[in-house]
């Protein structure tokens, strides 16, 4: 049966708002989604679900569903946004993330993994884990990611920030598109709107907090890559990805945004890619 199909069944034969979230949870885990995002139009609630990074239209229920639905969600999480759902065959850590719009209550559901997000989860041999480990004990300087799939790039950018959790460090930061990964005692931050204006006020925040590493989903414009640049170079570390459709093993180009490369050269210490055997870094 089509998604479209399972959801409009659930929504039919739901008789509570907590049947209606398990069903759509359940239909939304099984089509190996990231998260679901529940947004008013007009007379509906729209359903849509990421998947492969692409948000896809998935079902619509009646306003007045969609508000009861999110009036129950609102009561169950805490107040850092988080709930987990017993579901029948597994429970589910979720973090709930909600932005007013002029038509209603807009929320995101973001489905929280926690197992296998260390350094050992990943590729790597004892000398790339070394090395890693070693550039994670600078104060500042940049870390730069590319070339990575979309998962597999949250998988690595987590496995760093689980590094410096294993390492006693505190004050840490992300700024994110969405919340793949929980990292305890690590300030995670979704943004509704990922755009380069609202990333750099966003790091222009976090900035004063003088964290000791930030996270970023990735660089989304010259604004924010400026930002980083500015701030890898005095203040802090950062770890971000940056996509690139140059030769992956090359310090990229940003001349287009006014960057120039001896500063990135400045700023790096180290650019991670996949290769043909895996992983491979380079340290400067």
């Amino acid at each position: 049966m089509f998604v479209k199909q399972k959801i409009n069944k659930s929504i039919k034969k739901s008789k509570t708002a907590s049947e209606l979230l398990n069903d759509i949870t359940n239909i939304a885990l099984d089509n190996n989604a990231n998260n679901i995002h529940l947004e008013p139009r007009g007379y509906y609630y729209h359903i849509r679900y990421r998947i492969d990074n692409e948000l896809k239209n998935v079902g619509r229920m009646p306003f007045e569903f969609g508000t009861k639905l999110i009036n129950y969600i609102n009561k169950i999480k805490s107040k850092n946004d988080n709930f987990t759902l017993d579901l029948k065959n597994k429970s589910i850590n979720i973090n709930s993330y909600s932005f007013p719009t002029i038509f209603g209550e807009k929320v995101t559901l973001n489905f929280i993994k926690k197992d296998g997000i260390g350094l050992t989860s990943l590729k790597l041999n004892k000398d790339q884990i070394n090395t890693i480990t070693n550039s994670l004990l600078n104060d500042k300087g940049l870390i730069l990611l590319t070339g990575f799939k979309a998962s597999e790039k949250n998988k690595v950018l987590y496995a760093l920030m689980h590094n410096l959790l294993e390492n006693n460090n505190s004050n840490l930061f992300s700024i994110e598109d969405y919340i793949d990964y929980s990292l305890p005692n690590v300030k995670q931050k979704a943004l509704e709107k990922f755009d380069d204006t609202s990333v750099f006020r966003n790091l222009q925040t976090i900035n004063k907090k003088n964290p000791n590493a930030i996270m970023l989903s990735h660089i989304t414009g010259p604004t924010t890559a400026k930002m980083v640049i500015n701030s890898a170079l005095l203040n802090n570390l950062i770890i971000t990805y940056l996509p690139n459709k140059e030769e992956y093993n090359k310090i990229p180009s940003l001349d287009h945004w006014g960057i120039d490369e001896y500063l990135i050269k400045s700023a790096l210490k180290l650019i991670i890619h996949p290769d043909e055997d895996g992983i491979n870094i380079i340290e400067y």
